[in-house]
């Protein structure tokens, strides 16, 4: 099947399947959707530009210029149209400040802000030189494929990656360096950029979500509203037989050879990431 079929028609099912909860829950007027929520945990929000702050809960749209943050207890995953998948841990705030894809060309602009907390990004079908995560004191550029971000109250970020090569630089670029699969580094508060060194293999738990199934909300994870029950954040089943009763796919159509219905499994158990994306074998080595 041509590529570009094939995304034409996720994205087409994305927007049908999700428009239920943005006509009853979020109208994001004008927004432009580019991904869906595939894993919660706790309690966690979203504020589109121009509509009100939201819980989040599985399958919710995510669009341009959206504000997440994650409570003390809190997690969210959230899965773009290029396949990137990004975790935000505990008490994160991020922005997603650029995100515009070319499925075509596999190229997309991507611009991540993320403020304070932890983040794990793994990348999809994208050109990584035009992909970047800004912290208060530091710029990441993304080079395939799977990093740990760490944001402390004072600015002062480390990146450790799991995957591939990240350059990071201080924020005026003055400083830099690459990290290779294995290593981290941390750049303080005042932009100095530390040395290399040893870093862990595999994520921490404060990135990883248990994966979940609509309707049934996991680990502490909200049921989409809607699902059946009476508690829509307290992680009961959806019903009496735990599916959804708002007539739309449990997977959002997204379950191909390319997807899994548990919400993306990306944990570290196996650090499966790899067979979830497509093997393309031009995607600049990064093992997808």
């Amino acid at each position: 099947m041509p590529q570009s079929f094939y995304y034409s028609q996720k994205i087409l099912v994305l927007l049908t399947a999700i428009g239920w909860s943005i006509l009853s829950f979020a109208p994001t007027a004008n927004a432009e959707l580019i991904g869906l929520v595939q894993k919660v945990l706790d309690v966690n929000y979203g504020t589109p530009p121009g509509t009100a702050r939201e819980q989040k809960f599985l399958r919710f749209p995510i669009v341009q210029n959206e504000f997440l943050e994650t409570s003390d207890g809190g997690g969210i995953s959230v899965e773009f149209l290029d396949e990137t998948l990004f975790t935000l841990g505990p008490s994160s705030s991020l922005v997603i400040d650029t995100f515009v894809y070319d499925p075509n060309l596999k190229e997309a602009t991507t611009v991540l802000k993320l403020s304070i907390g932890v983040m794990r990004i793994i990348s999809g079908r994208l050109n990584y030189a035009k992909t970047r995560i800004i912290t208060p004191t530091t710029s990441i550029g993304f080079r395939g494929s799977d990093a740990i971000v760490r944001v402390a109250a004072n600015g002062s970020t480390s990146v450790a990656v799991l995957d591939g090569e990240f350059s990071v630089s201080n924020s005026d670029g003055s400083d830099s360096v690459n990290v290779s699969a294995s290593q981290s580094v941390s750049v303080s508060a005042t932009g100095q950029v530390g040395a290399v060194s040893a870093g862990p293999t595999s994520a921490p738990a404060d990135v990883n979500i248990p994966a979940q199934t609509v309707g049934r909300g996991g680990s502490g994870g909200g049921v989409s509203p809607g699902a059946g029950g009476d508690d829509p954040g307290g992680g009961q089943d959806g019903g009496d037989d735990g599916k959804v009763k708002t007539g739309y796919k449990s997977d959002h159509g997204l379950d191909d050879d390319h997807h899994d219905d548990e919400g993306y499994d990306h944990d570290d158990g196996g650090d499966d990431h790899d067979d979830d994306h497509h093997d393309d074998g031009d995607d600049g080595g990064n093992g997808h």
